[in-house]
């Protein structure tokens, strides 16, 4: 080998290839969104990985009205709950993907 500056790129440069199938698609973040009149009490939570049962809290807080809460998943799908600051009941067991930034309205 006469040059290993050239070796050293093109090692660089394949790896890269290899890198590129894997990133694309795989935007796994999402908004949401409090649509309504009211401010929105937002639980979001995530199972612990595929096939699991078990969850847990990945945000929690409040979402001004007309307002976005960005989020970044981990696996792609989210669960949330939220309440409506005029009201005291909860409104549960909600499901969305959460890819490319997809906006979830919250009413």
């Amino acid at each position: 080998m006469k040059n290993p500056i050239l070796l050293i790129i093109v090692a660089i440069l394949l790896s890269g290839l290899f890198l590129v199938p894997e990133a694309i698609g795989q935007d796994k973040s999402c908004q949401f969104e409090a649509t309504g009149p009211d401010d929105v009490y937002l639980v979001i939570r995530e199972k612990t990985g595929p096939g699991e049962t078990r969850e847990y809290v990945t945000w929690e807080g409040w979402v001004k009205k007309y307002q976005q809460k960005q989020h970044a998943s981990q696996t792609g799908r989210v669960r949330y709950d939220y309440r409506l600051s005029s009201d005291d009941r909860t409104i549960g067991d909600n499901q969305s993907p959460c890819e490319d930034g997809k906006i979830i309205r919250i009413p």
